[in-house]
């Protein structure tokens, strides 16, 4: 099979003609158009040594791959628009510049990924060197014979030297791992392989497949992506690409989207989008998150009955980083049919037993809470944690991922930021004494009955004695009811924490205004107090604590949303 039949209807001169004059193509048209603007005329700048050990002594990741990241929004834009512009010549010129400024680097990895400056390590496998195969593979293959032969040689070499030779003569660590790292680079080499070098595949495929059989293991049964929607988009993504293309590559005899856990895993998105723009930010979690259209629509297409699609508005086609591999999807897989709105998105409930989440969604409002334990794929000590999301704001909120950085990473560093600690959840405060790491410091007897969500979270604490604390959330169309029990036998204060993005008042005895929402409370059962941290020179994490009067062991929050 010629590599370019693997792209479906991409291998079509008339689908790119398509692209070039229909109007629902319009908006990607113009994102590349400004593009262009942004990454095809200006000189493409030398990747230097001072630039690339950079992370190796200061921790700083962003000079390094702004430029590294330049390059390829270079290819990605100009490769797009060779082909939806077959005769303007600007395109394929400035692709080939770039294109060969990626095979001149010394390394396709990232510094974070390979920080050996003591030795020549020039072709380690990381997520970016299995991207940047597949870019080249993929361009190679649908730009054909339009790159001059130098550049076709060059991409053939490099990917040889670079993926094939490195994936031939080393076992690496991601590939005994379940996360994301497993899947975009064993299904970025078997990207490359289909491609380019069709005929080492069938040598390699029993590698591929316990690679990824190792993968959708990471999943639960519930389908639920713990390292959140920006990991499930891109892991689940990277995997979704290489799924179909492994199924048109072996006429059918390899179909991962037959499995009934992947198409829970594919509903993953709809569940966790709560309301406008915000999803569900549990760990490392993006509170405010898009979908990628062209991956929605073709699991659409794939599982209409299951799947639902907000609409254009709440979509995006490739991120900050200029990924091809997304941008070209976003194109291929668009289906015009499904850029309205299903009404269906705005009303469901989803448990998730085994990940011990629950979602609810109101038209008005929606809201997440999480039991658990403390050492989940990017964990945050956050057992119990809870969100509600209205008017397209996170309100009583999860904060997500903190800026990546070597300190946010280690594990002597990580659990003193206010993103990681349960300082900046939504959970009590024992004692002066917050939730604790590791796998041991977990939720108990976390169920959903009879529409009430019940987790006793005391065991996140380690603290002998705190015997209990049974929190209970029960939503209705316009309220959501928190109730917590506690069985504490000892002498320091409870505090009932939440962490909120919007400055919360008082607007009363026994309320608290935040947003759109009221919360309601006894104020015979406690005292409140409000404080504040950082989180950054322009945003701010805002605490509603509630400390509990002497012998007082209940709580009761009443969230009205107006």
């Amino acid at each position: 099979m010629e590599g370019i039949k693997l792209f479906g209807k991409g291998a079509d001169p008339a689908f790119w003609q398509g692209v070039r004059e229909k109007e629902c193509y319009g908006f990607l048209r113009e994102d590349l158009e400004k593009c262009w603007e942004l990454y095809g005329l200006n000189p493409i700048k030398a990747l230097t040594y001072s630039d690339f050990r950079l992370f190796k002594y200061t921790g700083n990741r962003s000079v390094y791959e702004n430029e590294y990241c330049y390059r390829r929004k270079s290819a990605v834009t100009s490769a797009l628009l060779a082909l939806i512009y077959p005769e303007e010549e600007k395109y394929p010129v400035r692709l080939m510049d770039s294109l060969y400024a990626v095979c001149d680097e010394y390394t396709w990895c990232l510094p974070a990924h390979n920080t050996a400056l003591e030795v020549n390590n020039n072709v380690h496998i990381d997520i970016f060197a299995a991207e940047t195969g597949i870019m080249m593979a993929e361009i190679y293959t649908l730009l054909g014979d339009r790159l001059e032969p130098l550049i076709r040689d060059r991409i053939r070499t490099e990917l040889k030297r670079r993926i094939i030779t490195p994936w031939e003569n080393k076992t690496y660590g991601w590939e005994k791992n379940e996360a994301n790292w497993n899947t975009v680079c064993t299904g970025g080499i078997a990207i490359v392989t289909m491609l380019v070098f069709p005929e080492l595949f069938t040598g390699y495929l029993p590698r591929i497949s316990r690679n990824i059989e190792r993968y959708l293991g990471g999943f639960k049964e519930d389908g639920i992506c713990e390292e959140g929607v920006s990991y499930w988009h891109y892991g689940f993504g990277n995997f979704v690409f290489f799924a179909d293309m492994i199924r048109k590559f072996t006429d059918g005899g390899v179909d991962y989207f037959a499995r009934p856990k992947v198409k829970e895993i594919s509903m993953f998105f709809q569940k966790i989008n709560l309301n406008g723009q915000c999803t569900v930010s549990f760990s490392d979690a993006n509170p405010f998150h898009h979908y990628h259209i062209g991956l929605l629509h073709y699991l659409k297409r794939e599982y209409p009955d299951a799947i639902t699609v907000s609409g254009q508005e709440n979509s995006y086609i490739t991120d900050g980083r200029g990924r091809w591999n997304f941008y070209l999807r976003a194109v291929l897989w668009l289906e015009e049919e499904y850029l309205s709105p299903d009404p269906q998105a705005q009303r469901a409930t989803f448990f998730a037993p085994y990940s011990q989440w629950l979602v609810h969604k109101e038209p008005g409002y929606g809201f997440a809470v999480k039991g658990g334990h403390n050492a989940e794929p990017h964990n945050h000590n956050d057992v119990g944690s809870f969100i509600i999301a209205k008017d397209g704001k996170h309100v009583f909120a999860d904060l997500g991922a903190g800026p990546y950085t070597r300190q946010y990473f280690a594990p002597s560093t990580r659990y003193g930021i206010v993103q990681c600690s349960s300082r900046g959840h939504s959970v009590p405060i024992v004692n002066g004494e917050y939730q604790r790491e590791g796998a041991e410091f977990a939720a108990r007897n976390t169920r959903f009955e009879d529409g009430v969500f019940y987790t006793d979270i005391a065991g996140a604490y380690g603290i002998e004695a705190l015997r209990s604390a049974i929190r209970s959330f029960k939503c209705t169309e316009n309220a959501v009811i928190l109730k917590d029990s506690f069985e504490y036998e000892g002498e320091g204060d409870i505090i009932e924490r939440f962490a909120v993005r919007i400055p919360p008042e008082s607007v009363g005895d026994g309320a608290v205004k935040v947003g759109g929402i009221t919360l309601r409370f006894d104020p015979a059962s406690c005292d409140l107090s409000f404080s504040s941290e950082s989180l950054n020179e322009k945003s701010s994490v805002y605490f509603v604590d509630f400390k509990l009067k002497n012998g007082i062991r209940e709580f009761t929050a009443f969230f009205d949303m107006g």
